[in-house]
């Protein structure tokens, strides 16, 4: 056991050594720190300007560095310099193309303020930092900078004056979109932004141009938004639907009326390519009420009027009244609109089957495609004075026809007369005109909502019998004859 104790022994002695050292550095750990803060609480109480403390502002423009000086000596150093005049110094205002001036006799130049303001920062520092500032380390240029400019009360109001100026000059109201519905399109003006600022940032920016030696200040605008419409929009504001008839409640039956709008895409088109406070005419478009949408038993449920007419002559002559019949069957007349027979029927050709039938032309008859149909217009134009509607377009017959009443016939002919009715009604009116056998058979259906009812007065004028007129003929021989057209006898009618 007692050859152990040594190393023992020296064990101790080693530990005791480290702790030593630790010890010892720890104080010269402290001491440097006292020694650190000792020389910061020196710079704070020393009297003297940190290193780098720069007075700007002056009148030669040119700043005074008071590193390292007391305030007196920075005093003295600044009034010998702040004696100049000012007055030069001017800073033009720019805003929205038109200018204000402020004059430099607004400032005036003080030894005493800057020193102190200096002397303020220096005292505003941390003391942990005096010393790093002190030896250089830390300083930024900006804090320990001062201005030996000041303006004055009068410059002071001068600026709140121009900056309120300004931004009353500057301001424009925004005008919003307007639009007006006319007869044939809406008229859209699209509206125009606002323009407005703020006083804070001008009389910041115009003070530091002041203090700074600038010359020139612009001034920023930002925009006030306007309100816009879409083409979906302007077409929600300004659609006039059609209206199909339907019964109300009380039994009566609302008229069918057509509509209007506008096309969205093509608005939006138009408003897209406009410029701001520019007028576009974007154009109304008819929309037709869609009679498949009527209830059941309102349109169609009356027969206004009815025509059954023998069709006479060769099978030609009705094979051209079925086929004018089946184009003309299911015909639906829109209230307001004209009813044209021969835009419905179109040109009689080969090509539609129709056939070569008797025709009048010019005080002759004559086989031409299409004879006979004459019947059919004849038989609507008689359905329409029974149910009062407006004829627009009319010709009697030059000779008398037998399957209408004398004075109720219409005659047509391609390219040059046309029947025409218009519906003078609230509801539509369907053409029903069919073939049973040789009998023609047309219906006017509607609506009626009243009970007025027509009645038909024929007067007969004058009755001019035919006669036979010979013509010579120079390419016929002797004896030879030919029956040119058949004899007519005529009759003139009033019809009321």
């Amino acid at each position: 056991m007692k050859d152990h104790e040594p190393k023992r022994l020296a064990k101790k002695t080693r530990g005791k050594a480290v702790l030593i050292v630790i010890l010892i550095l720890l104080l010269l750990a402290a001491a440097a720190v006292g020694g650190y803060f000792g020389f910061c609480s020196w710079v704070r109480d020393n009297g003297m300007f940190l290193p780098g403390t720069i007075v700007s502002g002056l009148p030669d423009g040119e700043p005074a560095d008071i590193s390292g000086m007391t305030e007196a000596a920075a005093i003295a150093l600044l009034e010998e310099r702040v004696d100049a005049n000012l007055a030069t110094r001017d800073v033009t205002v720019s805003f929205c193309g038109k200018t204000a001036r402020l004059s430099g006799g607004l400032l005036y130049t003080d030894a005493v303020a800057p020193v102190q303001r200096a002397a303020a920062a220096k005292a505003a520092i941390p003391l942990y930092e005096l010393g790093a500032k002190w030896l250089g380390y830390y300083r930024t240029e900006e804090e320990q900078t001062v201005s030996a400019l000041v303006i004055t009360d009068e410059g002071v109001a001068a600026i709140e004056q121009l900056a309120g100026d300004i931004v009353r000059d500057v301001y424009i109201a925004p005008v919003g979109y307007t639009y007006t519905v006319g007869e044939e399109s809406v008229e859209v003006t699209l509206g125009t932004e606002g323009r407005e600022t703020d006083a804070e940032p001008i009389r910041q920016a115009i003070t530091e141009a002041l203090l700074n030696g600038e010359a020139n200040v612009t001034v920023e605008t930002r925009p006030i938004p306007t309100t816009h419409i879409t083409g979906e929009e302007l077409y929600a504001a300004v659609l006039e639907p059609a209206q199909v008839s339907r019964r109300l409640e009380d039994g009566t039956i609302t008229p069918t009326t057509f509509g209007r709008g506008i096309v969205a895409e093509e608005a939006q088109a138009l408003l897209d390519a406009a410029a701001p406070g520019d007028t576009v005419s974007v154009p109304f478009h008819e929309l037709v009420p869609d009679v498949t949408l009527a209830e059941e038993g309102v349109l169609f449920q009356d027969v206004l009027c009815s025509s059954k007419t023998w069709m006479a002559g060769p099978e030609g002559r009705r094979t051209n009244i079925r086929l004018a019949a089946q184009a003309i069957n299911g015909t639906v007349v829109l209230p307001g609109r004209t009813f044209s027979y021969n835009e419905i029927v179109g040109e009689r050709t080969a090509e539609k089957g129709y056939q070569t039938a008797t025709v009048y032309v010019q005080g002759e008859d004559r086989q031409e495609l299409g004879g006979g149909i004459c019947q059919l217009a004849s038989a609507i134009y008689y359905c329409c004075l029974y149910s009062d509607l407006e004829i627009v377009e009319r010709k009697p017959h030059r000779f008398a026809v037998t399957y209408v009443p004398y004075g109720l016939d219409a005659t047509i002919a391609w390219g040059s007369i046309d029947y025409k009715f218009t519906n003078n009604t609230d509801h539509p009116i369907r053409v029903d005109a069919v073939t049973e056998g040789n009998n023609l058979i047309v219906h006017l259906c509607g609506t009626k909502t009243d009970d007025h009812y027509v009645e038909m007065e024929r007067v007969q004028l004058s009755t001019t019998p035919y006669e036979t007129v010979y013509e010579i003929d120079p390419t016929f021989v002797a004896g030879q004859s030919e029956e040119k057209g058949h004899a007519y006898t005529g009759y003139e009618y009033d019809t009321y």
